[in-house]
């Protein structure tokens, strides 16, 4: 198997989670989440279609102490993106995280029905991305993560 599919059956999951916590919980079993906005790039330029991902430091775990989804989003064609936890752009809890971004490329031929991994792997890796964020209450801008290739 290879990482391109792992890592699209790992996002899938990541949806499924979601979804399924977004079907079972109400509001009052959700953590306070904060709006986050940034922008990614490579290379100093936009980076399109990337999926940024957000680790927290420490275990996120709802007042249900069920663990909280994993934020995340997707940059559009100017680099831009949101963070979802629970919903579209409500944000992430306050805290302290890691940050792992990718992004297949999309102008290379399939293998195996998925597009191989445009990004080096470093930046899949919240150990050694060396991308950060801290959010705070109220609205958050984050820095540009600019990446390279």
């Amino acid at each position: 198997m290879n990482w391109n599919s792992l890592r699209h059956q790992w996002v899938t999951g990541l949806i499924v989670a979601v979804c399924l916590s977004l079907a079972s919980c109400g509001s009052d079993r959700r953590l306070a989440v904060y709006p986050a906005k940034g922008t990614i790039s490579l290379n100093g330029k936009p980076l399109p279609n990337a999926t940024v991902i957000f680790h927290a430091e420490f275990p996120l775990e709802g007042p249900d102490g069920k663990p909280a989804p994993v934020p995340g989003g997707y940059s559009n064609s100017e680099g831009l993106f949101t963070v979802s936890t629970y919903g579209a752009g409500d944000g992430l809890p306050e805290g302290e995280y890691r940050v792992t971004v990718s992004c297949e490329d999309r102008t290379a031929k399939p293998v195996q029905e998925s597009y191989p991994e445009l990004l080096p792997i470093v930046y899949q890796d919240p150990t050694k991305s060396g991308l950060t964020a801290s959010i705070s209450g109220g609205q958050n801008e984050l820095p540009t993560f600019e990446l390279k290739r």
